[in-house]
């Protein structure tokens, strides 16, 4: 996933079972950063890191389900960020992200991983996706 990322415009990817996300992250923006999204669903490592990159004042966003995580409550109120969950998009999502398609700052090609015909939806997809989700981001399916 490190390349894919690179590909899309990531300036700094980390693996988090190799090193401290914080920790690097810390010494890349000392202040913290504005915004951080948790999108793995792994639980309290990623809840830890999700609110241990911010600035003070920062946005916290969980964008997956996966394991229930457990963080102290006062450390929002010590920190002053927000946290909020978003489970899909809302209308002002759709004109942002065609106008970063358009002008080059998102590369939408990089994400498919996969493309497939509608009669290779079942197998090719869905059953992919269930089984080997970790090499896919997105499956196209061609009607």
């Amino acid at each position: 996933m490190g390349a894919r990322a690179r590909d899309i415009g990531a300036d700094l990817v980390l693996d988090p079972t190799q090193e401290d996300v914080v920790a690097r992250v810390r010494q890349h923006v000392s202040s913290g950063v504005d915004a951080s999204f948790e999108a793995s669903g792994a639980g309290k490592p990623a809840i830890d890191a999700l609110l241990g990159v911010l600035r003070k004042g920062g946005s916290a966003i969980t964008v997956a389900a996966g394991r229930p995580g457990q963080f102290d409550p006062n450390l929002l109120m010590m920190t002053e960020v927000n946290y909020t969950g978003s489970f899909g998009y809302n209308g002002p999502d759709f004109p942002a992200v065609i106008e970063a398609v358009r002008d080059g700052r998102l590369n939408p090609h990089a994400l498919i991983t996969d493309r497939i015909s509608l009669e290779e939806a079942q197998e090719h997809g869905y059953e992919e996706l269930l089984h080997h989700g970790d090499a896919h981001v997105k499956i196209l399916v061609h009607p």
